[in-house]
């Protein structure tokens, strides 16, 4: 499948889940045209395209196409990660302090991922170099770090826990808002949201982290 065909279903997916910043900044950057991601384009139909409209199994199908074939090399992943990790650090107190919590689930997935196109190596790597930011769950990235091939992540029960269970969070409306901001700030970090689609289930309040009411426009 060529680049711009995969650029378009991308599209596809974010428009759906309602993404609208982020197809915005990749169609721009990849130059592609809105009469082709209608599905009467160029590139309409097929199973992806699909899945895309059936609904019911968009999400897992289109974010997993997303994933394991769009360009996601274990350097994509890791300052993808780095973009993440130095973005929540850098936000106010307020709401660092609820999106901090996405940092180790997001650690494992990136970690999974890695490992899901057979690089292991560089999965371990990845691993290592995070490896102490994570020291209050030093027994399972202890366990995480023998998880070195795709079929053990399904016979792992810690993997697999992970990949079949989603983790769920617990933000405030805003701080959510600032996260999807963020992960439509570059083309790149779209493996960090997919694996936020996949993997996570978001329960957001009016109420920022203090208790405070917050007013939405």
């Amino acid at each position: 499948m060529k680049e711009e065909q995969v650029d378009i279903l991308v599209l596809k997916y974010l428009k759906k889940r309602g993404y609208n910043r982020t197809a915005q900044l990749l169609s721009s950057e990849s130059r592609v045209a809105e009469r082709q991601i209608h599905p009467d384009g160029p590139f309409g139909g097929g199973e992806l395209e699909n899945n895309i409209h059936s609904g019911s199994n968009m999400t897992s199908s289109v974010a997993s196409y997303m994933m394991f074939n769009h360009n996601t090399t274990p350097e994509i992943y890791e300052s993808s990660y780095d973009g993440l990790k130095e973005w929540i650090y850098g936000c106010l107190d307020i709401y660092r302090n609820e999106l901090i919590q996405l940092l180790y689930p997001v650690f494992v997935h990136v970690y999974l991922d890695i490992v899901s196109k057979n690089r292991g190596s560089d999965a371990l790597i990845f691993l290592n170099k995070h490896r102490q930011e994570h020291k209050a769950y030093l027994k399972e990235v202890n366990t995480l770090s023998g998880i070195t091939l795709p079929n053990l992540i399904h016979e792992n029960n810690f993997s697999r826990n992970y990949r079949t269970n989603k983790t769920k969070i617990i933000i405030c409306k805003y701080s959510f808002e600032l996260l999807m901001s963020f992960l439509s700030s570059k083309k790149e970090y779209v493996v960090l949201l997919a694996i936020v689609n996949q993997y996570f289930e978001f329960h957001t309040r009016k109420e920022n982290a203090s208790g405070e009411d917050i007013d939405y426009v």
